[in-house]
């Protein structure tokens, strides 16, 4: 099952395009830590750095996710 990883309420979706969130709001919520962050980047999470700051579209957390989930899966 998809965990819903915005707020509700959030400005994330406005009229059908997404907006990036800071890694640090992904942070705050525990979904991981930058070192984390890092390591998924590597592994082929898509972060974009805007001056010096890194964003993370929702949908692409989410499919990363759901991704490393059905391999764990496959494996065990």
């Amino acid at each position: 099952m998809a965990a819903d990883i915005s707020k509700p309420g959030d400005i994330s979706q406005r009229g059908g395009m997404e907006i990036p969130l800071p890694e640090e709001h992904f942070r705050k919520l525990g979904i991981a830590s930058r070192p984390t962050f890092w390591r998924w980047e590597a592994q082929g999470l898509r972060i974009l750095r805007v001056n010096n700051r890194r964003f993370i579209y929702p949908s692409d957390l989410t499919e990363f996710l759901e991704k490393k989930d059905q391999e764990a899966n496959a494996k065990g």
